[in-house]
């Protein structure tokens, strides 16, 4: 009975963002053209090349906690090429002594720091975006943000930042190859673009594009108009690493060797796939020590290249896909990319999955489907199957977000399972279990609010869920 009506509230919600249609989205959003250019600039954080003076300017940032013009304004110049798309920010400053940059390592926080952002949604769907963001030393951070409105740091990519600060005034250049970033090969397209500027001396936080509160989302962006990326040659970026490694031991006469390959390949502006055999993650940065008084199991971040790529696609609030599962892989396949109105992602491993201390090995699928509805909305479809030689788990099911305005939205999931021969609970008998989540939740600066509602069945155990 309760699967019975989990299952329709799922499929009511479904039916009522099918037949919205769009959001109205926000108004006065603003624009600003990129201008393309014949001859790039030198990465030196100084803005003095011939192309910085032929950009448009892109200012009059609004303090998002005051809700006015920022004190300390800050400039934006826009220009690409064939190869890279380059932003240069010129950040007024009259004090350089309250600058505050101290962060040097790549991908750490950069949140008590001076820093600007670039934000762009390349396919102008409102959804999702990628983030950079550097300090006055140059130190770089980069994030994809997904339909979840969470920040994924663990994806990553090459681009390149300098910085120099002056009397009055702070520098940055930045230079972001277009073919590491997913996109549309078309004529005169618009992305979504946004920036951030944090002063530190003044506690002032300011975005360029400032409708609503809601800045930081992609839902709120500007416009970046006049790109030309149908001339863009698509690089396939094939990139390999191998390892082998091997240990004698003379005495035992017991000697070993093994040898690894983990390769990615481009196969479409908006499609990327990576492959592994036999991988060594012995050089990935260890996963921090921490105490933590709970009788759960710790969450821990995928720092590993091959789960990376594409990681935000497969956040849902009911997480039935959890990459720590994997330990040891024999081998995997994955692609994962993203259009004007859907993204994707499957992956396919032969290896060994950790559950309660013990290695279970078997074939593991995971595919997400996610389709745009309207301006804002999405219908999502999650699956996870594990083939292993006690039995089989099947895990699906649906998930919806469906923006009621600029800042409410209602977010619903439905996941079923499968579990024949008993292979979670060690019962010898097929389990089926279910679990439902709805939230509802909007606000603004500063007062946000969420309502929550969960129901999961006590045979509910997913494979490769957290």
């Amino acid at each position: 009975m309760k699967y019975t009506k989990a299952l329709f509230i799922a499929l009511q919600t479904l039916f009522f963002l099918i037949n919205t249609g769009s959001v109205p989205g926000a108004e006065g959003l603003r624009s600003v053209a990129a201008v393309r250019i014949q001859t790039p600039p030198f990465i030196d954080g100084r803005l003095d090349d011939e192309c910085w003076s032929n950009a448009n300017v892109a200012t009059n940032f609004t303090d998002y906690r005051l809700e006015r013009l920022a004190v300390e304004q800050t400039l934006v110049r826009i220009v690409y090429d064939d190869e890279n798309i380059y932003f240069g920010f010129e950040c007024i400053e009259p004090d350089p002594n309250k600058i505050v940059g101290t962060e040097r390592k790549y991908d750490q926080s950069l949140r008590e720091e001076d820093r600007i952002e670039v934000r762009l949604d390349t396919f102008h769907d409102h959804r999702c975006a990628y983030v950079f963001a550097v300090n006055t030393l140059g130190t770089r951070y980069d994030a994809r943000m997904g339909l979840s409105d969470e920040y994924d740091d663990t994806w990553g990519c090459d681009w390149t930042a300098a910085c120099t600060v002056g009397k009055d005034r702070w520098f940055a250049e930045i230079a972001i190859p277009i073919n590491n970033l997913l996109y549309e090969q078309k004529d005169r397209v618009t992305w979504g673009v946004n920036f951030r500027r944090s002063e530190r001396g003044l506690q002032e936080s300011s975005y360029w594009s400032y409708p609503t509160s809601q800045a930081r989302y992609a839902r709120e962006y500007g416009h970046l108009t006049n790109l030309d990326l149908g001339r863009v040659k698509i690089r396939r970026n094939p990139a390999f690493e191998t390892y082998i490694s091997g240990t004698l031991d003379m005495k035992d006469n017991d000697n070993e060797l093994s040898t690894g390959l983990d390769a990615a390949l481009r196969l479409s502006p908006e499609l990327t796939s990576a492959f592994t055999i036999n991988p060594d993650y012995g050089q990935v940065e260890a996963d921090p020590d921490t105490i933590e008084l709970r009788d759960t199991e710790r969450f821990l971040r995928e720092r590993r290249t091959f789960f990376r790529e594409g990681s935000e696609l497969f956040h849902t609030p009911l997480i039935i896909y959890y990459s720590r599962r994997f330990m040891d892989i024999d081998m995997g396949a994955k692609i994962t990319g993203q259009g004007k109105r859907w993204a994707l992602g499957l992956i396919d491993v032969q290896g060994e999955i950790e559950r309660e201390d013990s290695l279970f090995d078997g074939n593991y699928h995971v595919g997400r489907l996610i389709y745009n509805v309207g301006e804002k909305s999405h219908i999502g479809g999650i699956w996870t199957t594990s083939f292993r030689e006690d039995g089989s788990n099947i895990t699906g099911g649906l998930d919806t977000r469906l923006f009621l305005d600029n800042t409410t939205s209602i977010t619903t999931q439905f996941v079923g399972m499968e579990d024949s021969e008993g292979i979670i609970t060690d019962d010898d008998e097929d389990d089926n279990g279910y679990g439902l989540f709805s939230a509802l939740k909007g606000g603004t600066q500063p007062l946000w609010w969420q309502v929550d509602y969960r129901d999961i069945s006590r045979g509910f155990q997913p494979d490769l869920g957290y």
